[in-house]
């Protein structure tokens, strides 16, 4: 997988965890107009939000971006640099992979060109008679 697919990969999951958000608040204002138990809703709204939060973090600063560029929170609402280190660190493990495997596929293309070029000489030997 190229790291461009990857890092399309990794959106994907954010845009996934996007809608759970969205369906999570959805349940949460239906439980709430029901009169049902909201906290248990709420914090696990609050999680999916959280999670989304760092995540994206991690995805924008591996593209690239300074953090004043993605977000700029209120001083009682610093992310959690630990967890976001963390999501970084998956990120750029799964994109080492992609190169790792890149690099391989790269190695086997050289190799097999190296050997046709080989089979070429080789029958143009024959041919000739060397």
């Amino acid at each position: 997988m190229k790291k461009s697919e990857i890092i399309k990969t990794i959106k994907e999951e954010l845009k996934l965890l996007a809608k759970e958000i969205h369906l999570s608040k959805e349940t949460f204002k239906n439980e709430q107009r029901k009169g049902g138990n909201i906290w248990t809703f709420l914090h696990a709204l609050y999680k999916l939000q959280n999670e989304y939060r760092h995540r994206h973090i991690a995805r924008c600063l591996l593209r690239g971006r300074k953090y004043n560029q993605i977000e700029k929170p209120a001083e009682n609402n610093k992310p959690d640099w630990d967890k976001i280190k963390e999501f970084q660190k998956s990120y750029e493990e799964r994109l080492a992979k992609a190169d790792t495997e890149l690099n391989q596929a790269s190695l086997n293309i050289i190799k097999n060109l190296a050997n046709e070029k080989e089979l070429e000489e080789n029958l143009l030997q024959t041919r000739t008679g060397n």
